[in-house]
Formats: C-alpha cells, structure tokens, sequence
C-alpha cells in the first residue's frame, strides 16, 4: 500500500517565517515579500497604508474601479425592505470593497492612524505576514 507523508524540513529545523527570511538575505538573495493580496477586502489598515505609500498607482486604480462599481449601482442605495415583522425600512445595498464605506475613505483612516509610522516598520509589517498561513512574526 502507498501513503503519502507530509515532510516539513523548515519546521524540522527550527526555522519559522523570520529565520526562512533572515537566511534568504544571508545569502544574498532579495526576499520576497509574503502572499498579501494588493486589491483584497480583507486587508488590515496597515496593508491599506503601505499600498498607499509605496504603491499608489496600484491603489488609484482600485478606487477608480471601486467609484465605477459604486457608480453604476447606485440604483441599490435606497432601496425599501420589508422587515420579518412586518415594517419597512430604506437600506442601503450598494457596497464597496468595505461595505458602505468607501475605499476613500478607508484610505484616509489608515492614513491618520499609521501617521506615525515609519516606512521601515510599515515594510517590517508587510514582510511579518501573509493571507493563509498560520504563522507571523
């Protein structure tokens, strides 16, 4: 009978996400960044920032997309629902990447609370993480 076995050398070693990273650059290898997605709305208000400071055209195309899709929808801002018990009430079912706020205006909130942040620390928290995996830094 075959079986498969899951091998994982880099666990068996010790070596986490950080160490994988620090030996690539020891070897004098560019370190790829992590599997962030770019145009997710799933993404943390720090991935919000460090797309806005280092890749704005990329972010300028998302909102362009989002006000497009915002735009020609417009006609789901109001509609009028009829509640389980019986009332109505005016809903809106036009949403963007985070619901009703709008990619903008997200933009900004992450702008505000990461102000302070430097450009080395928002890359150090671009390279800690990654969707789908189970380990950070």
């Amino acid at each position: 009978m075959r079986c498969h076995y899951a091998i994982y050398p880099l666990i068996d070693l010790g070596m986490d996400r950080a160490a994988c990273q620090q030996y690539i650059a020891s070897q004098g290898q560019i370190v790829p960044p992590p599997s962030n997605c770019r145009s997710c709305p799933w993404l943390s208000l720090e991935e919000l920032e460090y797309l806005r400071r280092f890749d704005p055209a990329h972010l300028e195309v998302w909102v362009e997309l989002e006000a497009a899709k915002l735009e020609k929808h417009r006609d789901k801002e109001n509609l009028i629902v009829t509640t389980a018990n019986g009332t109505t009430k005016i809903v809106n079912k036009n949403y963007g990447v985070w619901g009703v706020d709008p990619l903008p205006k997200k933009i900004a909130q992450a702008k505000e609370k990461f102000s302070d942040w430097t450009d080395a620390r928002l890359r150090e928290y671009r390279m800690s993480h990654g969707h789908c995996v189970a380990t950070a830094y």
